[in-house]
């Protein structure tokens, strides 16, 4: 991995926010990165505004990241999400696409499949159901081929608690996801 970090922040990071270790392997480096995105979500909190430093590769993988993001929640709200969310599998997932997160499918197949259900399930975590709350970006970091999207998400049936901090680690070969991680 290179020494340059590139962090954007959308918004200060909450101070009380955890992210809950999950056990699970990481990718060689990734401890580097997690200091740096804890680093980052510190330095957000303290300033106002956007902080980054960036190279071309760092820039292009943020926002193949954002693009990413913004084309789930158009493919979940189309007629046909699964026929959608195939389109959106195919454009930004390589064919040997690894889906690390427990509880998620593998494969390119699996993220077409499971989240096009889930977006198009009602929300859980809004009383009454409703449209579906959306994350909150706080912050991306990009290291090399890897990119950091940290959100704040709605709690659902914890009164103490109105978010929580979730973060995403994408491994970007060639402009496609080759892996994913998360803190869920």
């Amino acid at each position: 991995m290179r020494d340059t970090v590139h962090i954007h922040s959308d918004e200060r990071a909450g101070a009380a926010d955890r992210v809950r270790s999950t056990g699970r392997r990481w990718p060689k480096g990734a401890g580097r990165l997690l200091a740096a995105l804890a680093g980052a979500l510190t330095l957000a909190a303290v300033l106002a505004g956007s902080a980054h430093a960036a190279d071309a590769t760092g820039e292009a993988n943020i926002a193949e990241v954002k693009q990413f993001l913004a084309d789930v929640v158009k493919a979940a709200a189309a007629p046909d999400p699964i026929g959608a969310m195939r389109v959106v599998g195919d454009r930004y997932l390589s064919a040997d696409y690894i889906q690390h997160a427990a509880g998620y499918p593998p494969g390119r197949e699996g993220f077409i499949q499971d989240t096009a259900r889930a977006m198009a399930s009602p929300p859980s975590n809004t009383p009454g159901g409703g449209e579906r709350p959306r994350p909150k970006d706080v912050l991306f970091v990009a290291d090399g081929d890897y990119v950091v999207w940290a959100s704040q998400v709605p709690v659902a049936n914890d009164p103490t608690r109105k978010t929580r901090l979730v973060f995403n680690v994408f491994k970007v070969v060639d402009g496609k996801f080759r892996e994913h991680w998360d803190s869920n």
